[in-house]
This record gives structure tokens, C-alpha cells and sequence, in this order.
């Protein structure tokens, strides 16, 4: 729920700690940290990728993009985040040699199914033409009976439209 990569959530030897774990692990080959955009920066990435591509480590930055709609990203999820601002950080990350994985969220705010399609479909294709690695799909839920929910039908739909993009998980969450 926070920015791995954001030093006043943890520190930056705090966050080297974690790399040299993984780095040191006969069992785990990815590091995938969760990060707002402003804090994909040279200064935080490349120590971790320092750490860990000796190790033949990868390091996986996620980011919660959630929708290409701006309106809805920044005003409804208030996500302050623009479209330059992601593609930035997904250069920044892949130039310096991690990987980039976007959450896209399926009705990420009460609208028609066919509405809900198009812009998970429209957001997928803008992700990956960023040069984003993988697709983490998320179908908006809530325990609430008044939150409308995507139907199986949509997220179906949504993965047969998208799976010659690339990798597309759903629920990796």
C-alpha cells in the first residue's frame, strides 16, 4: 500500500537490505517492488539493479496506472499521475535494466460493461506501447452489495482482446 522505491517509506539502505536478500536467495529471481512514478528515478532504481544483476536477479517495478482515461485516473482515483510522467518512469526503469508491470483495473468506477471494456482494452494496448513487461489485471471488487462488480464475461473478453499484446495476468494482486 506505499512506494517501495520512495526513501521517507524506506530507506534507501533499507531498501539495498531487501535487494542483497534476493540477490543472496537460491529460490527467488525476481524483486517486484510497487512504486509511485515520481520515485523511479536514477538515484533509487539503479542501486537495486546494482545489487541484483550481479546475482542474474531481476528487478520488477509495479505501478498502479489503473486506466489511460486521464479524468478518470486523476480525478475519480486520484492518482496524480500523467501519462508523460508513467511513460518516464517506464523509460527510466527499462533503460537502467528492470522490468516494468502495470496494474490496469477492469470497472475502475461504476459504468456500463461495454464502457468498461473498451478502456481496459484501450488501457492495455497504451501500457504496453509504453514498453511495459506485463499486464497485472485487476477486476474492481468490493464487499459493498451497491458496488457493481465487472461480469466473468467482461474479464474474459478483455484477456481474448489483449492476448497477443503480451503477458496479461489476471489477479496478480
Amino acid at each position: 500500500g506505499g512506494s517501495f522505491l520512495n526513501p521517507g517509506e524506506i530507506p534507501l539502505a533499507a531498501q539495498a537490505r531487501m535487494a542483497q536478500g534476493v540477490a543472496g536467495s537460491e529460490k527467488t529471481s525476481i524483486l517486484r517492488v510497487e512504486s509511485r512514478v515520481p520515485y523511479i528515478v536514477e538515484e533509487t532504481v539503479a542501486p537495486l539493479i546494482d545489487i541484483l544483476k550481479p546475482a542474474r536477479k531481476t528487478l520488477d517495478i509495479a505501478i498502479g496506472f489503473e486506466t489511460q482515461d486521464e479524468v478518470l485516473r486523476n480525478k475519480k482515483l486520484v492518482k496524480g499521475m500523467s501519462k508523460a510522467g508513467f511513460a518516464k518512469a517506464v523509460d527510466t526503469s527499462k533503460r537502467l535494466g528492470a522490468r516494468v508491470s502495470a496494474y490496469i483495473i477492469l470497472m475502475p468506477v461504476d459504468m456500463s460493461e461495454r464502457h468498461a471494456i473498451e478502456e481496459c482494452v484501450a488501457s492495455i494496448r497504451y501500457v504496453f506501447a509504453t514498453g511495459v513487461d506485463e499486464v497485472l489485471l485487476q477486476a474492481r471488487y468490493s464487499h459493498h452489495p451497491d458496488v457493481k462488480a465487472p461480469k466473468l464475461w467482461s474479464i474474459a473478453r478483455v484477456l481474448r482482446e489483449t492476448a497477443d499484446l503480451g503477458p496479461v495476468m489476471l489477479g496478480q494482486w
